[in-house]
C-alpha cells in the first residue's frame, strides 16, 4: 500500500514546493494569455469593433448588466463610438435595431434558420414556455394564444380593464381630496397585476381594493433585483458559492413562493374552465383544438413544405395542460410590470413637461364629456394621447434590453456571426440613437404626429420611427401589446381627464437615478395629484 502512496506523496510534494508553485502559476498565466489573444486577435467575432477587455471577458458588461445595474449609459457610450454592431463579450453582439429587428427577430425565407432564444435565459434548458419554445411549438401555442388577443376578444376583456381604471381612479380622488401625495409605482402595479390576475386566473389579486400589496405580487416585484442576480451567476458558476450572500435567504422564499401560487392560481382556473357570460384570456387558452383561417392556413403551408404532415397535425392540436400552467402566471408577469413601468414614466414625464400636459389635457378634455365615453375605441382616436405613450416608451422603454437571441450561423451587417453566438438588442440605446431621433434626449411628443396634425413639427419629421419597436418584433414579438395599449390609452385618459398632477421637491430626478438589472429598479414615484380646476 505504501508503495502505492508513494508516487502521489511526491506529486504533492512537488506541487507544494515553491519551484511547482511556480511553474503552476506560469502555465495558468500562459492559459490566460493565449485565450486572450485568441479572443481579441483570431476569434470569429475579432472582426467586430468594441472593448477588447469585454472581447477576453464578459465579466465586467455582466456585473455591470446583472449586478450594478449601469450598464446601459455606458452601452450608448460603445455604440457611439463603435456603430451599430459592437462586440460586447467573447460570444455577445449588442446590435442596435436598426440592424438587429430585420435581420435577427424579422421573419426568415423559407430554409433559413431563426435566430432562437438563448436556451436557459428565463428558465430551465427544456422550458415549454411559448417564451422560450422551439420554433414548432412556439408557433402552434402562438396561433393559439392570438385568438385570446385578437381584437374580438379585446373588445370582450374591455369591462376587466374599465373595472379597475376605475378603482384606481376613486383611491387617486380620495388622495386628491385629502391633499396626500401618492405614490404612483405602487398603485400602478395594484392596477394592472388586478387586470391581467382576473384575465388570467379568474380572479383579481385584490390589491385595490386593500390598498395593498397581495403577497405573490409582491414577492414577484421584490424579486426582480434577484432574478438578474441569478443570471449573473448562470453564466458565471465560480460566483456561484456567493450567491447566497448576494440575493438573501428571502429570495429564494420569495421564488418558492411564486412557483407553489402560480401551479396553485393555474390549476384552479383551468379546473373550472369556461364561465358562462366571462370570456378571459384562459378562456382561449383551454380549448382543445385550433381553428385556422383560409389565410392562415395558407401562410403556414408555404412556409412548412418540409414535414408538411407532422406538422399540421401539431398546429390542430391546442396547448396541452402542462403549456397552459406555464402560460398563465406567464401572461400575469409579462402583462402587469412593463405597463406599469410605462405609465410610470407617462406620469413622470408629462409632469416634467407641462405643456405637453396642456396639451394632452386640452384634445382629451375636448373629446370627452365625461369618463364614460372613454373606452378602447374612442382612447384610439386621440393622436396626442397616443404620441404621449409612444414617446413616454422611446425614453423610458418597459423593455429595457430585448431578450437574447443565438445565431445559428448566418450573415449580420454582411458579416459572418459565428452559431452561438448571444445577441442582445438595447431598446434603450436604439431609441436614443441620435441617428435614429432628433434631439433624441428630449421629450417631444410631437415627432409621433401625422403631417396633417396643427401640431405636427417639421423637425422631427426625419426621424427613424420604424427602429421604435417597444413590444420587440417579428414571429416572437409580444403577443399582448394590444392589451398593454389599450390599457394604457384608456388610463392616461382617464387621467387627463379628471387631474392635474405635479412632481412634489425630490422627486425630479425619478429616472435618471434608476438601475436597469433586467427591467427597471423603480424607486417610489410620488405625485400630487388635484382635481381638474
Amino acid at each position: 500500500m505504501d508503495a502505492f502512496r508513494e508516487p502521489f506523496r511526491a506529486a504533492l510534494t512537488a506541487l507544494a514546493h515553491p519551484s511547482g508553485l511556480t511553474i503552476l502559476a506560469l502555465v495558468s498565466a500562459a492559459a490566460i494569455t493565449a485565450t486572450a489573444i485568441y479572443r481579441v486577435w483570431f476569434h470569429p467575432l475579432s472582426a467586430f469593433p468594441g472593448p477588447k477587455r469585454y472581447a477576453i471577458t464578459d465579466v465586467p458588461q455582466d456585473w455591470q448588466v446583472h449586478v450594478r445595474g449601469t450598464f446601459q449609459p455606458r452601452l450608448r457610450e460603445l455604440h457611439q463610438r463603435y456603430g451599430p454592431v459592437v462586440r460586447i463579450g467573447p460570444d455577445t453582439l449588442s446590435v442596435d435595431g436598426g440592424v438587429a429587428w430585420p435581420q435577427v427577430y424579422g421573419h426568415r425565407r423559407a430554409g433559413q434558420p431563426e435566430f432562437g432564444k438563448v436556451a436557459g435565459y428565463f428558465g430551465p434548458e427544456n422550458d415549454i414556455s411559448v417564451l422560450m419554445a422551439p420554433q414548432a411549438a412556439h408557433r402552434r401555442q402562438r396561433r393559439h394564444l392570438a385568438h385570446a388577443c385578437s381584437d374580438a376578444a379585446l373588445a370582450e376583456q374591455q369591462g376587466f380593464v374599465l373595472k379597475y381604471v376605475d378603482l384606481v381612479m376613486e383611491k387617486f380622488s380620495r388622495s386628491a381630496d385629502a391633499g396626500e401625495h401618492v405614490n404612483v409605482v405602487d398603485w400602478l402595479n395594484f392596477m394592472t397585476f388586478d387586470v391581467i390576475g382576473d384575465l388570467a386566473f379568474g380572479e383579481s389579486f385584490g390589491s385595490l381594493g386593500r390598498s395593498e400589496y397581495h403577497p405573490w405580487v409582491r414577492a414577484i416585484v421584490d424579486s426582480f433585483y434577484g432574478f438578474s442576480l441569478v443570471h449573473f451567476i448562470q453564466f458565471h458558476p465560480f460566483f456561484l458559492p456567493v450567491l447566497p450572500l448576494m440575493v438573501g435567504t428571502k429570495f429564494f422564499r420569495q421564488i418558492r413562493k411564486i412557483q407553489v401560487m402560480s401551479r396553485s392560481k393555474a390549476q384552479a382556473r383551468i379546473d373550472r374552465g369556461e364561465t358562462p357570460g366571462r370570456r378571459d384570456l384562459m378562456s382561449y387558452v383551454s380549448r382543445k383544438t385550433l381553428q385556422n383561417n383560409g389565410k392562415e392556413a395558407k401562410a403556414e403551408a408555404e412556409h412548412q413544405h418540409q414535414h408538411h404532415q407532422e406538422q399540421q397535425q401539431q398546429q390542430q392540436q391546442g396547448m396541452t395542460r402542462a403549456e397552459q400552467l406555464v402560460v398563465a402566471p406567464l401572461l400575469v408577469t409579462a402583462g402587469s410590470d412593463t405597463t406599469a413601468t410605462a405609465l410610470s414614466g407617462f406620469f413622470f414625464l408629462l409632469a416634467q413637461h407641462p405643456d405637453a400636459m396642456r396639451r394632452l389635457q386640452e384634445e382629451v378634455r375636448g373629446a370627452f364629456a365625461s369618463e364614460a365615453e372613454v373606452d378602447i375605441k374612442s382612447s384610439a382616436r386621440l393622436p396626442y394621447l397616443s404620441a404621449c405613450l409612444e414617446e413616454t416608451m422611446r425614453l423610458y422603454p418597459p423593455a429595457v434590453v430585448t431578450p437574447p437571441r443565438v445565431s445559428p450561423g448566418a450573415e449580420i451587417e454582411g458579416r459572418f456571426v459565428p452559431k452561438g453566438t448571444r445577441i442582445f438588442v438595447p431598446q434603450y440605446v436604439t431609441f436614443r440613437n441620435e441617428n435614429h431621433f432628433t434631439d433624441p434626449d428630449s421629450f417631444r411628443p410631437e415627432r409621433w404626429l401625422p403631417a396633417t396634425h396643427p401640431l405636427h413639427d417639421p423637425k422631427y419629421a426625419g426621424d427613424n420611427r420604424a427602429v421604435f419597436k417597444p413590444f420587440s418584433f417579428g414571429p416572437r414579438d409580444c403577443i399582448g401589446k394590444n392589451l398593454a395599449v389599450a390599457e394604457m390609452r384608456i388610463f392616461a385618459a382617464r387621467l387627463a381627464l379628471r387631474f392635474d398632477w405635479e412632481l412634489p421637491p425630490g422627486q425630479g430626478r425619478w429616472m435618471e437615478d434608476q438601475r436597469v438589472c433586467g427591467a427597471w429598479m423603480k424607486g417610489p414615484l410620488q405625485v400630487r395629484l388635484a382635481h381638474r380646476g
